[in-house]
């Protein structure tokens, strides 16, 4: 099997990330599905200030499914369920991807501050 070089294998992550963000980028989605995607830490403006919006985990010892932020901690399904659209996107520590998110409905916001 012949070793593909360095060069080769960054272009196929680009192409790939490419095609994960072209979803969020051209469609608004719910936030589970663009955590669905992927992004390493998305984050959110809300009411202009910025929030880490979260990632999506997998315990791979029991196979349970987790969206977990820095800022609002356990995703609950009213969260989930915003709808958003994309502002940006950036690549962060380790080249990961991350991508900048604004509700689509700004009343929403009420599910990010419930007390």
């Amino acid at each position: 099997m012949k070793e593909k070089l360095l060069y080769e294998l960054e272009y196929q992550v680009n192409e790939l990330r490419k095609i994960k963000l072209n979803k969020i980028k051209y469609n608004n989605m719910s936030v589970k599905n663009l955590l669905d995607l992927g992004f390493d830490n998305c984050f959110i403006k809300i009411n202009d200030n910025w929030f880490n919006l979260g990632y999506k985990d997998i315990d791979r010892h029991n196979n349970k499914i987790y969206y977990e932020s820095n800022d609002f901690g356990s995703l609950n399904e009213n969260q989930l369920n915003c709808m958003v659209k994309y502002l940006n996107h950036d690549l962060g520590d380790y080249n990961y991807l991350q991508v900048s998110v604004d509700l689509v409905n700004e009343e929403d916001s009420k599910y990010f501050f419930e007390v």
